[in-house]
């Protein structure tokens, strides 16, 4: 599917009709990019999922085509300006965000920004920044891709009457399509559940601890690319969790903690502190506690541009990842929403 979609990719490309979508889009809308990890995949770690990197040679690629198209801005730019003169604006606007605080963002990620001199966001889950900490999603990958190595306990039966743990001790195929398909077993359940299907499976595959390697950025990274002027930072809550699965206070909680820690920090200005929902995932009443916490504005995983008097708390993303934006054809098509 790939290899047809980047012939396709050329084919539009060369007729310069991607340029003319990209151009008319830009005449009333700005693009907001997400990005996850820019990771070379042969140094990177086997559970790495697959639409949450980017290779740095594709990564500088993709900045000097937006360069070539668009101009890049940082994420505060879009709120420095009223209604009217943003509706006005014709210069094609495009801001780069990064999900997370992943280690590898200050080692191959920002030497292609600093050189390239283009701003970018890094939304931090402050609990785990500085610490060797893992996202649950890691978690579990790691686990799967040592169960897939050890043939003694594929077929152990978990001693549990856990639905979640026996479907995903039972998931058959590759361990990238085991990893993706047990994240989407888990990914709507709540903190405590997620916790005990992990415990589940560490006794059932006898697994007794996870790496501890550091996959986030420390304190110091974010400072000192903070101070560059081109990196800046907003909230991705506290601990990652699904706010969807929390009550109104430990929403709050979630907020608040996440904005002081970057306050306190010294990485943010309290004038202007952005938002991205864990996940994506948000409704209604959550963007109006984002709002009532103090943030600007707010991002979801929603893709599509976004009109240029919409400044609110449910911005849409268009993802950006290695398979389906390898090639300057593909990465326009993926941003021109071609496909």
């Amino acid at each position: 599917m790939i290899v047809i979609k980047a012939k396709a990719a050329k084919i539009i490309e060369c007729t310069g009709f991607l340029r003319k979508i990209i151009e008319n889009k830009s005449r009333h809308r700005f693009l907001i990019l997400m990005y996850h990890r820019i990771i070379p995949f042969k140094e990177s770690d086997p559970k790495l999922q697959k639409y949450m990197f980017v290779e740095p040679t594709t990564f500088n690629m993709q900045i000097e085509y937006l360069k070539s198209h668009l101009s890049i801005k940082c994420l505060s730019y879009i709120s420095e300006f009223c209604n009217d003169k943003l509706r006005t604006n014709r210069d094609p606007v495009c801001i780069l965000t990064f999900d997370d605080g992943f280690s590898d963002f200050y080692k191959y990620a920002f030497p292609v920004l600093k050189n390239q001199k283009v701003p970018a966001t890094i939304f931090l889950t402050t609990n785990f920044i500085g610490t060797n900490n893992l996202l649950w999603t890691d978690k579990l990958a790691y686990m799967i891709m040592n169960r897939h190595k050890n043939t003694d306990i594929v077929d152990k039966i978990p001693n549990t009457k856990n639905i979640h743990v026996k479907m995903i001790n039972n998931l058959k195929g590759l361990a990238q399509n085991k990893i993706e398909n047990a994240i989407d077993i888990c990914k709507n359940l709540k903190e405590e559940d997620i916790m005990e299907v992990l415990e589940d499976l560490k006794e059932t595959w006898g697994i007794s601890t996870y790496p501890i390697e550091r996959d986030f950025l420390s304190w110091e990274e974010v400072n000192e690319m903070g101070e560059t002027g081109i990196i800046n930072y907003g909230s991705h809550t506290e601990s990652h969790r699904n706010l969807m699965n929390l009550n109104g206070n430990e929403v709050k909680d979630e907020l608040i903690k996440s904005k002081n820690m970057l306050i306190e920090k010294g990485v943010v200005n309290s004038s202007f502190i952005p938002f991205c929902y864990p996940y994506g995932r948000y409704n209604n009443k959550i963007s109006t506690l984002v709002k009532e916490a103090g943030y600007n504005i707010a991002l979801t995983t929603n893709e599509g541009w976004n009109k240029n008097h919409e400044i609110n708390f449910n911005l849409n993303r268009i993802g950006i990842f290695q398979n389906i934006s390898s090639t300057k054809e593909l990465f326009g098509c993926r941003i021109a929403g071609v496909f």
